[in-house]
C-alpha cells in the first residue's frame, strides 16, 4: 500500500513533526509512505520538495493578496488556497498512491480545486481549523464557520459575502464529490468537525503522536548541564512555536506570574517579541526557537511544571511531550486537546479558561504537591497509554486498509484484470517457457498481489522470494519489505508484477542497490502475444 502525505513543511512546526513521525513509523511497519512538501529541511529520501525558494516566496505572496485588500484585517494568518499546482498533480500521477493524506495546507501549496484532480481517496487530518473555515486557522470566539462564514471578524468585514464566504462556498462545491475521510487529532477536533456543514458523517478520531524515542525523562542534573542552568529555584517553563500568537495565551501567563507563591525561575522557548520578555517579573532565561529534540527534551526534564495557557489547541503536542518527560502540565480547561491529555490534579492542572489567577493556582498546586513523584509518573503513564507513535501508526494503517478495501485503486483493478486474463490463457506452459529464456536460475518477484501469487503457483520452486511495499497483507514468510530483503545473486532476474508501476519500481530497486536484470511482466506478456 502506497500513501502520499501532503504538508507545507516536512519537519518544521507541530503539524509537520506529527506527519514526519507518522511517515517514518508507517515505513517501519511496511507501508510505502512518501511525503510531498513545499519546503524540505530533512534528508529523508522519501520526501519530495515541490518548490524552490523563489517559487515558494512568489506563491506565498500571491496566496495572501486577497486578504490584504481588507486594510483593517487583524494580524492573524489566513489562507484561501487559490493557486493550482500542476507540479503536485504530476508527481501524484507518477507516484500513483492508494491514499493521499493531507496534514496542513497553506501559503500557496496547492488549491482547493486541485483536490478533485487527485482522483484518489483522501484522508485529511485536522491539525487546526483551516479546512472547515473560510480561511482562518484558529476561529477564536467566532463560530460562523459552522454555517456560512461571511462578516469575518478577522477581516473586520461587515459584508456577508466577503472572502471567507466565497472560500467556504468553494470548499462546499469541491468536497461534495470527494472520497474524503476526516481525522480529528483529539475528540475536541472531531467534535469541531461535526459542527461544520462541509462534512458528512465520515469523521474519526486518531490521537496525535509523540516521538517517544526522543522525548522521555532525563536526569535533572544532565538537563541543567545541557541548558547551562545555575539555579536552585524551581523551574516553570512556557514554550510554543510562536508565543506571539494570541491564542497561545502568553499574556495570561505573564499575569499569573504575579500570583506565584514561590521564588521561581522561568524558562521560555519559541518565537516571541522582546517587548513581552521585558514584562516578566522574575528571573528567566529565553532559549530562542528550538529545533533540536535533545535540547527540547532537556528543557522539559529540567522543568518542575510546564505551562500551556492556549485558549484553543487542537491537540497540545508540547503538553504531551512534557508529560512523557515526567513533567506535570498546567493548561486551560475548555481549550480543546489538553482537556483529554490532562487529568485534573492527577498528572497536571486544568485552570478555568482565561483566568490568570486560577492558572497561578495550578502552578502553585504542582510546585507544592507532596506526592510530586507520583504525579510525574502519572503524567508519563497517560502518554504511554494513548499517544505513542507505534500505536498511532497502527490506527492509521487500519484506517487506510478500510478505505482501500472499499475502493480499489485503478492499479489494483488493472492487476486483477491481468490476473483474470492470465487464468484464461490456453497454454500456461508457453508463459513458463518464455520466462525461462531469461534465466535458467531463479527469480525475485516485486509485488505479492494477485499476479504475484499467480506467478508463485506457476513457477513454484523458481521464485526465491517476493518484495513488496506492504508486507502486512500476508503471512507468507517469503515476502520481504523493500527496505529489508536477503542478498540477491547477480544472475537472478527480478520480475515486476505491478501494473503501470515498472519505471517507478525499477528506480526504487536501483536505489536499494539492485543492479540485476529487471523485466516488466506486463510488457513481457504483450511482446509474446500471450
Amino acid at each position: 500500500m502506497r500513501v502520499v502525505h501532503l504538508n507545507y513543511w516536512d519537519i518544521l512546526g507541530g503539524a509537520a513533526k506529527g506527519m514526519f513521525i507518522l511517515h517514518n513509523e508507517l515505513r517501519n511497519i511496511g507501508v510505502d509512505s512518501w511525503l510531498i512538501v513545499a519546503q524540505k529541511d530533512s534528508n529523508d529520501k522519501y520526501t519530495i520538495e515541490l518548490y524552490n525558494d523563489k517559487q515558494r516566496e512568489e506563491r506565498k505572496n500571491l496566496e495572501h493578496v486577497p486578504e490584504r485588500l481588507y486594510i483593517n484585517k487583524e494580524p492573524l494568518m489566513m489562507n484561501s488556497n487559490l493557486l493550482d499546482s500542476p507540479q503536485l498533480l504530476q508527481i501524484i500521477k507518477q507516484l500513483n498512491p492508494d491514499i493521499i493524506h493531507i496534514h496542513w495546507q497553506g501559503h500557496g501549496f496547492f488549491s482547493i480545486e486541485d483536490l478533485s484532480k487527485f482522483n484518489k481517496p483522501i484522508v485529511w487530518t485536522l491539525r487546526d481549523w483551516a479546512m472547515m473555515t473560510g480561511g482562518c486557522h484558529h476561529p477564536l470566539l467566532c463560530d460562523r464557520f459552522e454555517e456560512d462564514c461571511g462578516k469575518c471578524p478577522i477581516l473586520q468585514s461587515t459584508n456577508p459575502k466577503d472572502l471567507t464566504r466565497q472560500n467556504l462556498e468553494r470548499k462546499k462545491k469541491e468536497f461534495q464529490n470527494l472520497n474524503l475521510t476526516i481525522v480529528g487529532i483529539s475528540p475536541y477536533m472531531s467534535q469541531q468537525a461535526s459542527k461544520s456543514f462541509l462534512f458528512n458523517k465520515n469523521i474519526v478520531t486518531i490521537h496525535n503522536n509523540i516521538d517517544n524515542e526522543k522525548y522521555y525523562p532525563m536526569e535533572k542534573k544532565f538537563a541543567f548541564d545541557i541548558l547551562n542552568l545555575k539555579t536552585s529555584k524551581q523551574i516553570v517553563t512556557i514554550g510554543a512555536n510562536s508565543l506571539n500568537d494570541l491564542h497561545k495565551g502568553f499574556e495570561y501567563f505573564l499575569q499569573a506570574l504575579n500570583y506565584i507563591e514561590k521564588n521561581i525561575f522561568v524558562l521560555i522557548f519559541g518565537e516571541i517579541d522582546e517587548s513581552k520578555l521585558e514584562k516578566i517579573p522574575c528571573n528567566f532565561k529565553y532559549l530562542g526557537y528550538i529545533k533540536d529534540d535533545e535540547f527540547l527534551r532537556a528543557i522539559y526534564s529540567a522543568s518542575d511544571v510546564f505551562v500551556a495557557p492556549s485558549l484553543y489547541e487542537p491537540f497540545g503536542k508540547t503538553v504531551a511531550e512534557a508529560m512523557h518527560c515526567g513533567t506535570p502540565v498546567v493548561s486551560f480547561k475548555g481549550a480543546g486537546g489538553p482537556d483529554f491529555i490532562i487529568d485534573h490534579k492527577q498528572n497536571g492542572y486544568l485552570a478555568n479558561k482565561s483566568d490568570s489567577k486560577d492558572l497561578a493556582c495550578g502552578i502553585n498546586f504542582i510546585l507544592n504537591y507532596k506526592s510530586y513523584k507520583k504525579m510525574s509518573q502519572n503524567a508519563s503513564s497517560k502518554i504511554k497509554k494513548y499517544f505513542l507513535k507505534d500505536k498511532v501508526a497502527k490506527e492509521y494503517n487500519d484506517l487506510y486498509k478500510t478505505i482501500i478495501g472499499e475502493n480499489y485503486s485503478i492499479s489494483q483493478k488493472q492487476e486483477l484484470n491481468l490476473y483474470k486474463n492470465l487464468l484464461k490463457l490456453p497454454d500456461i506452459k508457453l508463459l513458463y517457457k518464455n520466462l525461462l529464456t531469461y534465466s535458467q536460475s531463479q527469480y525475485i518477484v516485486y509485488g505479492y498481489g494477485s499476479t504475484g501469487k499467480f506467478l508463485d503457483e506457476l513457477l513454484i520452486d523458481k521464485i526465491l522470494f517476493f518484495i513488496d511495499s506492504d508486507i502486512n497483507k500476508t503471512d507468507n514468510k517469503r515476502v520481504f519489505h523493500i527496505s529489508s530483503f536477503p542478498t540477491i545473486k547477480s544472475d537472478i532476474v527480478v520480475i515486476v508484477s505491478l501494473v503501470d508501476r515498472f519505471n517507478e519500481v525499477s528506480k526504487e530497486l536501483i536505489k536499494n542497490n539492485i543492479s540485476n536484470r529487471i523485466i516488466n511482466l506486463s510488457d513481457f506478456l504483450m511482446e509474446n502475444e500471450l
